[in-house]
């Protein structure tokens, strides 16, 4: 390996001269000192030339100039002038300065900003063929120079023509000190001022042009364009007559056809106009576009905006059109800005039109103030018990009288809170119209609560006030709820209900009456239906009850039962009515009663209590439940429509241990069949449940619906359930046949748990498994299924489809490919194993939806990231070591692969045997291939881009046998003599330290890997130094091996 750099070369060379100042030698880039030529080199004193008529390289092997200075660095010459800095003072020239032209090589050249020079090839230039520097070549504004020959040219627009530098004159060429002379394209300058004097510098043609013109339009300006087709230029200046400065006429403006008067500034009042001259405001802008009936085809005024910086830029942009169609003015102005997007990508977040309508997240707003999205925040309400500040007020007729009012009341609790509506009121505001309203019509507050009329902390969820005072008048009522449904246009007359409150009774005490009036036949007259009274009466059909219940004409019922636990006539629990015998016949009757939550009919004996039976219809007839017209014997009819309710319930006495149930009896063993039949609405069939005998001791159970009994579900003797079919072979077996839903079974339910799908197989045999199977439209037992299932207990019968062995779990496929999905574009696969602490499962392996996999890692930011915990190198002969990733082989060999858990945080790679502390060897690349370290280009079998550093040189001892195998660096205690050394290849560098006492002359011996013969090569191997040590480095190309020696240190 080669330690010494080309770069310095030079210098071990001038050091070596210095020592040995007779004789001239240099180091080649093998490392080797050699002596040189001396007929090419001479020295003199402490000169040295070269005498050679080559050129010479510094730091390369091929120069291409006289002397050529490659160094490592891209821009830096790699050449140092000590004693010539920036901080030296500069030699003053008006010529030539050294440069470097493309290919590194010092030339002459001009001195920047003093001649417009570029220079070419060739001594006489073409108008093809030449190849210039820069590439410019047709350009009538430089001037071309011959690197062969100095000659000057210029281009005239078709050829080129010798350049003879022109009379000196008051221009220089434009950015250089050169005179113009005669040059008519070039751009020229001067310093100083320059005047024109009764007339105007400008460009001929008026194309293109400038003028300075004092004389034209009467007065002082400047202007620089054209007057003429197409009339675009731009002017500063007065304008009048006189020849004055004119405040009422342009000052500055910039006008062109397309855009008349894209910039204009007026000076009597300071107003800019963009796109007009006359503009009405400090800043006029108008569009020469004309205004359309298109909606929304707006024009572009004003845009604002930031450059994009750490964030997207900003931009605000105001944009002019119509809100509507036809030939007056509609005009509609958007403000557009960019929200989340790039600098072309704005939403109009604010619209204003001529009519006055504003709209927010709409560009066709319909009302004043018309929202679209989002919500409206209006702040600095009150606090809570306060009643000062109105957040939103409503004027009358476009001014501000008679304002209503709403104000808001604000607590971190919940009752504090409230809505507050207001409404001005002669008898609160008096005279002042402008004064917001006093009235309190109604308050919401933070509970739900309402109050209205005054009642700004409600009591109950509607606490309404009348501002009308109570009077002793009795039936003096005053309306307080009115409830109504509009009429429907020559369909129906509308409904009204009013509850009205008044006194019923005189006297300073609170007698309070609720009145309920209903309209009947009438838009709007209402007529008393019922009143409450604070005494406890109620009235239906009167206005003064006199007991708790007066219905129509006094006829009342009083004292009701609250309960039929004692059915005997005493004066604590009395039937509502009763049907009786005489006393002391035998005192049977039928009582009516009402509880709490029923009402009941029962016969019993009023004396003792013993019940009787109750027969309906005894002599025939059909009795109905629920319906008038029953068409059978008894005909049960429920019309609940508000939720769902048994139609019959039958119970059992939970102390007699009766049965609960409703039989159905075919008393004929012949007849097929015996159910309930569902009926419809209109008497059609919906359903039903049937006995099918098969036999005297075999029948099916069939559950039936639709008008045809379809059977749906049916449970047959073998106690086997068939949905969709009526022969089910299994305990449970659902067929669906040909349908268009896509899943035959459906399990729901909500639980704090585990809800989950249960089987199990109790069995103990060895081939016993419970599972789950899907199988292919052609699929069978072998082939074209999925299987997932567990073995059980006792399983031992590996087959072709079941692997594992007890309580193991399998998932199974026989077909085609075998697919592991996840239907998500953002999720993961992720695969856990269960942990013996919480929580129970702890993932171990993620495939990301981008494909990268990692193990140990949740966040893989490659193909595969495998993550584990630093540790150091196990020590050799360990089984299961601190690797984070191993290569396992069949037998003990294993590559394990880490990172350290100690400075400097590095990784490693390490081939290891796991039962023996042997070491065992690591190849890269072992049939072929180079090996590159700090390069991605390796160029031979190692390349090393850097220094590379031996852990320990060999202590050979007192052996001549040196063993370059062990490391690139060897010492041994003997004194020069013969050695052999082994170990070394071909392109290594290796040193061998003799430490010997005594002087003499060492030769050397070896081979190659392969057994061939090195023949040593060396100009300076001579006799050592007694007592001091010597030094030889061995540098091996090919069967070659350069020596060189250095003794007395």
């Amino acid at each position: 390996m080669n330690f010494f750099k080309k770069s310095i070369y030079f210098f071990i060379f001038l050091a070596s001269y210095c020592i040995h100042a007779q004789t001239v030698k240099v180091i080649d880039n093998k490392g080797t000192l050699k002596e040189v030529d001396n007929s090419k080199w001479s020295t003199s004193g402490s000169n040295i030339s070269n005498k050679n008529s080559g050129n010479v390289g510094i730091g390369t092997a091929s120069p291409a100039n006289t002397l050529e200075i490659k160094q490592g660095t891209a821009g830096n010459s790699g050449l140092r002038f000590t004693n010539l800095t920036s901080s030296s003072t500069a030699t003053t020239s008006s010529s030539k300065v050294l440069g470097v032209n493309n290919n590194g090589d010092v030339i002459l050249t001009n001195v920047p900003g003093t001649q417009n020079i570029v220079d070419f090839s060739t001594a006489t230039p073409t108008t093809s063929g030449v190849v210039f520097t820069p590439n410019t070549p047709a350009d009538e504004s430089v001037i071309y120079q011959s690197v062969t020959n100095n000659s000057l040219w210029t281009y005239n627009g078709s050829t080129y023509v010798t350049y003879s530098p022109p009379a000196t004159t008051a221009w220089n060429l434009a950015g250089t000190s050169n005179d113009a002379g005669g040059n008519k394209t070039a751009a020229i300058e001067r310093t100083g001022s320059a005047s024109v004097t009764n007339g105007f510098l400008r460009a001929s043609g008026n194309s293109n042009s400038f003028t300075m013109d004092p004389t034209q339009g009467g007065g002082p300006r400047l202007m620089l364009g054209t007057t003429v087709a197409p009339n675009s230029y731009f002017e500063l200046g007065a304008y009048n007559s006189s020849n004055n400065f004119d405040t009422k006429t342009r000052d500055f403006n910039i006008f062109s056809t397309a855009r008349a008067n894209a910039l204009f500034l007026e000076s009597d009042n300071g107003n800019i106009g963009i796109g007009t001259n006359t503009p009405l405001t400090n800043l006029h802008v108008h569009n020469p576009l004309a205004a359309t009936q298109t909606i929304n085809a707006d024009a572009t005024l004003l845009r604002l905006s930031r450059p994009t910086g750490a964030r997207w830029g900003n931009v605000a942009q105001f944009n002019l059109g119509s809100y509507t169609t036809g030939g007056a003015a509609h005009s509609r102005l958007d403000i557009a800005l960019n929200n989340g997007g790039d600098l072309t990508t704005l939403t109009t977040a604010m619209t204003l039109q001529g009519d006055g309508n504003v709209g927010i997240g709409t560009t066709a707003p319909l009302h004043r103030l018309d929202v679209n999205g989002g919500s409206i925040l209006v702040r600095r309400g009150n606090n809570a018990g306060q009643f000062v500040s109105n957040q939103i007020l409503f004027g009358f007729s476009g001014n501000n009288t008679f304002q209503h009012a709403i104000k808001t009341r604000h607590d971190n609790g919940t009752s504090g809170n409230a809505i507050d509506f207001y409404t001005w009121s002669s008898a609160l505001n008096l005279t002042n119209t402008t004064e917001a309203g006093k009235q309190h019509v109604m308050s919401l507050d933070g509970l739900g609560r309402v109050g209205i009329g005054g009642i700004t902390g409600p009591q109950s969820v509607i606490d309404a006030a009348s501002i009308s005072v109570a009077t002793n008048t009795v039936n003096a009522s005053i309306k307080m709820l009115r409830l109504s449904i509009p009429t429907a246009s020559g369909t129906k007359t509308g409904n009204v209900a009013e509850f009205n409150m008044g006194s019923y009774a005189t006297g300073g005490s609170a007698s309070t009456r609720l009145d309920l009036a209903l309209n009947n036949d009438s838009d709007n007259a209402v007529s008393q239906v019922m009143t409450w009274q604070a005494n406890g009466n109620v009235g239906i059909g009167t206005a003064a009850p006199l007991t708790k219940l007066v219905v129509n004409d006094n006829a009342y019922i009083a004292n009701l039962p609250t309960t039929t636990a004692n059915l005997q006539d005493n004066s604590t629990f009395r039937p509502l009515t009763r049907f009786q015998t005489s006393s002391g016949i035998n005192n049977n009757a039928i009582s009516h009663y009402l509880t709490t939550t029923t009402a009941a009919t029962q016969a019993h004996n009023y004396s003792t209590g013993v019940v009787l039976p109750y027969s309906l219809q005894p002599a025939g007839g059909n009795v109905g439940i629920g319906t008038i017209i029953p068409g059978t014997t008894l005909e049960v009819a429920n019309i609940n429509t508000s939720a769902f309710q048994s139609t019959i319930n039958v119970t059992s006495n939970p102390v007699a241990l009766s049965t609960a149930g409703f039989s159905v009896t075919n008393p004929d063993i012949s007849k097929a069949s015996s159910g309930i039949q569902f009926l419809g609405w209109n008497g059609k069939k919906e359903g039903g449940i049937f006995r099918q005998t098969g036999s005297v001791d075999k029948s099916h159970l069939l559950f039936t619906v639709n008008t045809t009994n379809d059977v749906a579900m049916s449970i047959n003797e073998s106690r086997n359930v068939g949905i969709g079919t009526t022969s089910p072979a299994s305990k449970l077996e659902v067929s669906t046949g040909v349908t268009t839903t896509n899943s035959i079974v459906n399990a729901a339910g909500s639980i704090d748990d585990f809800l989950q799908y249960n089987i199990k197989n109790t069995s103990t045999g060895t081939k016993a498994q419970s599972g789950f199977n899907a199988m292919a439209d052609n699929g069978n037992d072998t082939t074209g299924f999925v299987w997932m299932g567990i073995n059980n207990s006792n399983f031992n019968f590996p087959t072709t489809y079941n692997i594992g062995g007890a309580n193991d779990v399998a998932f199974i496929g026989s077909g085609q490919d075998m697919y592991v999905a996840n239907a998500s574009n953002t999720k993961s696969i992720i695969f856990s194993t269960g942990k013996s602490t919480t929580p129970f499962f702890g993932e171990q392996m993620r495939i990301l939806n981008n494909g990268n996999v990692g193990i140990g890692s949740a966040t893989p930011l490659n193909k595969l990231a495998v993550k584990g915990l630093n540790n150091p190198v196990s020590a050799l002969g360990t089984a299961q070591t601190n690797a984070i990733f191993r290569v396992e082989g069949e037998t003990n060999h294993a590559l394990d692969m880490g990172t350290f858990s100690i400075s400097p945080w590095g990784s490693y790679i390490q081939s290891h045997n796991k039962a023996s502390t042997g070491t065992l060897p690591l190849s890269i690349n072992p049939v072929g291939g180079n090996v590159g370290i700090g390069t991605s280009n390796p160029r031979s079998t190692l390349e090393v881009n850097g220094s590379a550093t031996n852990t320990a040189a060999n202590n050979n001892g007192a052996a001549n046998a040196i063993a370059f195998s062990l490391s690139n660096l060897a010492y041994t205690s003997l004194s020069a003599q013969l050695f052999n050394l082994t170990g070394m290849k071909d392109g290594g560098t290796y040193t061998l330290a003799v430490q010997g006492t005594t002087s003499g002359i060492s030769s050397f011996m070896g081979a190659n890997p392969s057994g061939t013969s090195f023949v040593f090569k060396s100009i300076n191997n001579g006799t050592t130094i007694a007592g001091k040590d010597t030094l030889y480095t061995f540098v091996v190309m090919g069967t070659t091996v350069y020596v060189y020696m250095a003794t007395g240190f």
